[in-house]
Order: structure tokens, then sequence, then C-alpha cells
């Protein structure tokens, strides 16, 4: 066993699918974050990122730890792949991608996130909350709802840790505030790139010489250890 990972952290992410870490995230290294993640966009869109919308923020809120070292510098961090590897329970992943999550974005509906991306062997997502719950939000939104889970930490710099194949009801998250998510997603070392039409990113790592099919290499996916 991982030892930041106890046994009942262990059992409780085994039965549930889920579990919450608090204060993954310091609100200074929140703070930091966003900033990171707005600089990346910026200099991805040209203009400062609140002049596009939400849908067009998504899109082009992929893979920006390969832009801004410190969010790879986070993603590869002891803190974050003890959580993984620990949850996982595997003793190697790959960093898979990340994800940047407007609270704004319409969802078309409830997802798992194995469906998200084109990533074939998803094994462990992190859900970080980076903005502070409003005020009269309900204190602990992630219990069950039909259908799935409503995806929020309850507060900022808390991560919520999902399994891929969990239900996650995205729309709901409107229900209590808009929540801006930096999702970081690890997959198994033999994980392969698949073709996803669902996925805004479908034909990013082709920029890479990848080709539908292909499995991801320690180049352009660290594979991480205990």
């Amino acid at each position: 066993m991982n030892p930041m990972i106890s046994s009942q952290q262990a059992h409780f992410y085994l039965q549930n699918g889920y579990i919450e870490f608090e204060s993954l995230l310091s609100p200074t290294e929140c703070e930091t974050l966003e900033t990171q993640v707005k600089q990346a966009l910026r200099a991805r869109l040209k203009k400062d990122p609140s002049r596009f919308p939400a849908s067009q923020l998504y899109a082009s809120g992929r893979d920006l730890w390969r832009e801004i070292e410190p969010l790879k510098t986070l993603l590869l961090s002891r803190r974050m792949t003890s959580v993984a590897l620990g949850l996982a329970n595997k003793p190697s992943l790959r960093l898979g991608c990340d994800q940047w999550i407007p609270g704004v974005y319409e969802w078309s509906g409830p997802a798992k996130t194995k469906d998200l991306f084109s990533l074939q062997g998803l094994a462990c997502i992190l859900l970080i909350r980076i903005n502070t719950p409003a005020e009269g939000e309900t204190p602990h939104p992630t219990f069950r709802q039909e259908p799935g889970l409503v995806p929020i930490p309850s507060s900022r710099g808390n991560a919520l840790i999902v399994h891929p194949n969990l239900l996650l009801n995205f729309p709901k998250m409107a229900l209590y505030s808009p929540a801006d998510l930096y999702l970081a997603a690890y997959t198994f070392p033999s994980a392969v790139y698949i073709h996803n039409q669902a996925d805004p990113a479908n034909h990013l790592l082709k920029q890479m010489g990848y080709n539908f099919g292909d499995t991801l290499i320690n180049q352009h996916h660290p594979l991480i250890t205990k």
C-alpha cells in the first residue's frame, strides 16, 4: 500500500469509485495554478481568455502542462502521483493529460471520464477545485444523485478523485455554483491513443506523430512509479 494512502481510503475508493482529498492545493497554489492556466490559454488563443465562450476554453484547455513547466512539475510531483498510484493500486502509471474545465461550461449530459478523452486505459482522474464555493452553496455536494455523482469538490484546493468508469453528473454542477476545475488524468502504462469524436481535442496527439491505435510513449507521456 502506498504510504500516503490509508487502507480505509483505498477501501472507500474501491467500493464507491470516488474519494475527496482535502487541501491537496493551498489557496495560494490555486491562485498560481489559475494564473498559469490563463497564461497558457491566452498564448493559445492570442487574446484574453475571458473574451471566448466556455466551449472554446474547454477545447483549448487540454495538455496545458506541455507549455507551462510548473504545471508539469505539479502533475509529476509526489503529492499528486502518490494519490494516483495508491488509489489505482499500481506500481506505475503514465501522465495522460490535463484539462481545464470552466465552471460555466455547458455539458450535454452526464458522462464517464473515460468517454471524455481520446485515451483508452485511463486509471485515475483527479478533479481539483480552483475557485471558492459561493455563499449558500451546499457544503458537501459530492453525494450520489440520479444519475451520477456531482463532481464538485467541497472546498477550494480539494481534489475529488474518481474512477474513469464512474458516471459524473456534470450538468448538476449548476445547481450549486459554477466550479472551475483542473483535471489531471493518469493512465496505465499500456494506454492507447484512440479516436473519440466526442473529444474536441481528438486529433491533438497527431501533432506529436501519434496515429489512432498507438500506445503512449515516455517521450510524450512520462512514466511515473512508486
